[in-house]
């Protein structure tokens, strides 16, 4: 602490506690009970009362002639100006920064920020760090601190310093791993900078550590984001047009803010399908005239059959007897539609639907919500919801076993699916459930996997790991009948048909089979990067590609590409009904489709 040029004592240990929490509530009285108890914890001396006015005592005495230590019952508040106390001034600043982001200053953001963080001089609460009271306020203040500098970066990056951003990134990286919005800054940095390499490889260093850390595959944006990255998305460079002179000072403003209130993950990235999960749904990033759609295609000829428009983003698809399904995170809604009078039905789910599977009469929906121990951000199903498909009515609903920790799953395509008589779904906890299609209940669990996505056909059910590794269960107990591991660098979906199963490869653009014999046969497919939802039946099978806007259809056969098809939206799930095709489709800059190429 500061007087002018005059550096206050501030006595020991226990005396400079006194003053920190009555700092961290700058305005606010503390009464004397809480001061002891964090002062001396479970352990309060007998005369605490006594060494507690001691202590304020000397530290008025120290602060003189300020009269800012008051009493005021039942305790002491510190009255100090706002500009007076560091923390309210980064506080303000960081505020006052993330404002100017927000409205398209990123030069003064970049420059407020940066001040903000010269604030601090070192850890928090550095000399107090033993205390027991410091812990949680140390953790809260670093957290702070960290979405201080991130935003920062979002500015720096917006107005054209990714050159100087690599080292400073990489070292917050090693500081803070599994950290997801840094380890994406990085990746756009080195792309900018024209090191490709460097940024995919920076992907494949993340991918690493999260699954050998934690288990887990890295969030949908940071796949999106490599994706994007992969296809060279001319999105990704900072486009002269995006920016603007400012009447102040010449300062060059981003007019389009989305990428960087998105963790820095580009345009392009967001219209592929990166949203957030959040207590309420976002607005839209696509302009309020485009829709969603689905979009019909001839399976023989790779014609286009129709387009109804549907939804803000739809995501996953399923179709039944004539009637296609989609759920749209961003509106919360099932979506019914009659492909032949194209009569759209909109049916609310309560919550963000992040998966649908049809069968039986019914319609399976995978509600997420935020889970308070999660440290991801991304579509977390904790519940099934089943709706009747004939009178279009919620009939019941199944909570999913929880993790205990922060680590979730069923962040990826296809973590829902539906057999003659069960449901199976992902758990957020790594696991796969058997669910009776009937009552409801919870009948099998199977760990053979850490599981991601979950697949069912006529070569029976098949549960995808997050780290490759496929597993065919017994339709009946959900017990492991044969396992193998798929050498992809990374894993979208699985599909299954055509006597295997089908799973997708975005890093490296494959598709894999895994023959469903006694031993486990294992073929690729050379697609494009970008690969993520498939779906098989016993005739063909067809994958999506939203970074690069395609259909591709496979012939299981002779496991040959027979064509692509390609969308001026982004194709985000696809579904197969007979002869017919049916993609989901979001829209891109332009919303529509070209055709076959």
């Amino acid at each position: 602490m500061w007087d002018g040029d005059r550096r206050v004592p501030l006595g020991g240990t226990k005396q400079r506690a006194v003053l920190a929490i009555l700092a961290l509530h700058q305005g606010d009285v503390v009464s004397s009970d809480r001061l002891v108890d964090d002062v001396w914890v479970e352990r309060p001396p007998a005369d605490a009362a006594t060494a507690l006015q001691q202590h304020v005592s000397r530290l008025r005495k120290a602060l003189e002639p300020h009269d800012v230590l008051v009493t005021r019952p039942p305790g002491y508040v510190l009255e100090l100006e706002s500009a007076q106390l560091d923390l309210e001034r980064f506080r303000s600043l960081h505020e006052k920064g993330r404002r100017l982001l927000a409205a398209g200053d990123a030069c003064g953001a970049a420059s407020t920020l940066a001040e903000a963080l010269g604030l601090w001089r070192g850890p928090a609460l550095a000399d107090l760090a033993g205390e027991p009271f410091a812990a949680a306020r140390v953790r809260e203040l670093e957290e702070a601190r960290l979405q201080a500098l991130e935003l920062r970066v979002d500015a720096d990056l917006a107005v054209g310093g990714h050159g100087g951003l690599v080292g400073e990134l990489r070292e917050l990286v090693r500081a803070e791993p599994f950290r997801e919005r840094p380890r994406a800054q990085l990746m756009l940095a080195l792309y900018r900078s024209g090191r490709q390499a460097e940024a995919l490889e920076a992907y494949a260093d993340t991918r690493r550590t999260f699954v050998e850390e934690l288990g887990l595959e890295p969030g949908p944006e940071l796949q999106r984001l490599q994706a994007a990255i992969l296809a060279q998305d001319p999105s990704l460079e900072r486009s002269p047009d995006l920016v603007r002179t400012s009447d102040v000072a010449s300062r060059r403003r981003p007019r389009a803010l989305a990428a960087l209130l998105a963790a820095a993950l580009v345009v392009a990235v967001v219209l592929a399908g990166a949203w957030f999960l959040r207590d309420e749904p976002p607005e839209p990033v696509v302009a309020s005239s485009a829709t969603g759609a689905a979009v019909g295609v001839d399976s023989r000829s790779g014609k286009i059959l129709r387009r109804i428009p549907a939804g803000r983003t739809p995501a996953a698809i399923g179709v039944r007897d004539g009637v296609v399904w989609l759920v749209d995170a961003d509106a919360r809604t099932l979506l019914r539609i009659d492909t032949a009078s194209r009569v759209v039905e909109s049916l609310a789910t309560g919550a963000t639907p992040t998966d649908l599977a049809v069968g039986e009469g019914s319609v399976w929906v995978a509600n997420g919500r935020r889970l308070d121990a999660s440290q991801f951000v991304g579509p977390v199903a904790t519940s099934i919801a089943r709706f009747d498909a004939v009178t279009r009515t919620e009939r019941a609903e199944v909570e999913l076993p929880r993790p205990p920790g922060g680590a979730v799953s069923n962040l990826v395509e296809n973590h829902l699916a539906v057999s003659a008589d069960a449901v199976w779904a992902v758990t957020p906890d790594f696991a796969v459930v058997r669910i009776d299609r009937v009552t409801g209940a919870i009948t099998a669990t199977s760990r053979a996997v850490r599981a991601a996505a979950v697949a069912v056909g006529g070569a029976g059910v098949w549960a995808l790991g997050v780290d490759g590794t496929v597993a065919r269960l017994d339709e009946r107990t959900g017990a492991t009948l044969r396992r193998v591991r798929v050498p992809a660098p990374s894993v979208a979906a699985i599909a299954v048909g055509a006597n295997a199963a089908w799973v997708t490869s975005p890093a490296d653009g494959s598709l894999w089979r895994i023959g469903g014999g006694r031993v486990l046969s294992l073929g690729a497919i050379d697609l494009e990067p970008g690969v993520t939802d498939v779906a098989a039946d016993a005739s063909r099978v067809s994958v999506v590609n939203p970074a690069v806007g395609t259909l591709s259809q496979v012939d299981p056969e002779t496991a040959t590409v027979v064509r692509t098809i390609s969308f001026e939206g982004i194709p985000r799930a696809v579904a197969l009904d007979g002869d017919t095709t049916w993609v989901a489709v979001v829209p891109g800059p332009q919303a529509g489709v070209t055709g076959e190429v």
